[in-house]
């Protein structure tokens, strides 16, 4: 308990710094993995997307099992753990949502509006998960189904976060501001 893991992405590998500072690494298997994104999934292992297009379990011993998505060089970039216990992560080139299921199961749901670019999620209050679309200057919301439901905001949203509020809080990138978000 207590400690932080981190991906590293040149280095490909998965980093944990532990409560009184000391750092070890676990270096990937496959070449050029490039890890991204990293949460802790409900089943205690460490889930990371892969820009190789694959999204990885490792466990506690360092054990690492990767499941490809259906989408061929999807480059996931983030991944949250959902309010169904699946973990859900962002492709933003071929503008898709990707759920994997604590088996190794991978869906993936599309976004509705052309080249969005999803790129960060966030589990909201409702329990649904949020992300930006960075090109389509909106946030998106998927339930467990797969439908989504998209909200238009002011600017190219690029991070996103729940916070204690209970809102949905956003950068925009590109104008230099934060934005909070009442879900409906």
């Amino acid at each position: 308990g207590g400690n932080i893991w981190f991906s590293e992405p040149h280095g490909n590998q998965i980093g944990v710094s532990t409560p009184g500072g000391s750092i070890s690494f676990n270096p990937l298997t496959t070449a050029n993995a490039s890890p991204g994104g990293i949460t802790q999934g409900p089943d205690g292992n460490i889930w990371f997307v892969e820009a190789i297009g694959a999204v990885a379990r490792m466990t506690a011993a360092g054990t690492v099992m990767e499941f490809a998505t259906p989408t061929t060089d999807s480059s996931p970039v983030n991944i949250v753990v959902g309010g169904d216990g699946a973990m859900w992560f962002t492709e933003p080139n071929p503008n898709k949502i990707g759920r994997v299921t604590t088996t190794g199961h991978v869906t993936e749901f599309d976004v509705p509006t052309p080249f969005a670019s999803p790129y960060t999620v966030a589990l909201g209050a409702d329990m649904n998960v949020w992300f930006t679309e960075q090109a389509a200057s909106s946030l998106g919301r998927i339930d467990s189904s797969g439908n989504v439901t998209e909200f238009p905001v002011p600017a190219n949203p690029y991070g996103i976060a729940r916070g204690s509020d209970g809102n949905l809080w956003f950068t925009e990138q590109q104008a230099g501001k934060i934005g909070r978000f009442l879900p409906p």
